[in-house]
């Protein structure tokens, strides 16, 4: 797992940082997101990424054998469009699992049709964003998005 270089501080502070799953295969949306979410050293999130639908599945629903299962993250960031496992795929099977179902779930996808936006609320999504074009305001997405679920707000400088 990445983990933000004051992640240490936080955890001597008695407060614990964020984690956030991103699952996305595209390095350009990777990076913004990294970017996005340690512009704030101090209030950063732990960022796993994951570029493969079928490895996030492992990882979500601890099918790859650690001991003891991987901590459940605090939001989860999910492309539809993966290698492997689509996002639909992970979103149904997050869903269907107890120690899973109430953990937020964003949809952030390049796709604005009805019809995915539709299924992705039908399967339990709690946002569906679609990526917007400019590298600034995909950044402003990501920290609406942490403010809103995280509570965790990148751009305050206090």
């Amino acid at each position: 797992m990445n983990q933000s270089p004051n992640g240490a501080e936080a955890a001597e502070a008695g407060v614990r940082t964020p984690r956030v799953l991103l699952v996305d295969d595209d390095a350009g949306d990777q990076y913004l997101v990294r970017r996005a979410l340690a512009n704030h050293p101090r209030k950063a999130a732990d960022l796993l990424v994951i570029d493969d639908g079928d490895a996030a599945l492992d990882y979500l629903l601890h099918r790859i054998g650690q001991q003891p299962a991987p901590p459940r993250p605090d939001l989860v960031l999910l492309d539809l469009n993966l290698p492997g496992s689509d996002g639909f795929a992970i979103l149904s099977a997050v869903r269907t699992e107890a120690r899973l179902e109430s953990m937020p779930v964003i949809v952030i996808s390049t796709s604005s049709r009805e019809e995915d936006i539709a299924h992705s609320y039908r399967l339990g999504c709690n946002a569906y964003v679609v990526k917007p074009e400019s590298a600034s305001t995909f950044i402003q997405v990501i920290h609406a998005v942490s403010r809103y679920w995280l509570g965790v707000d990148p751009t305050d400088r206090t």
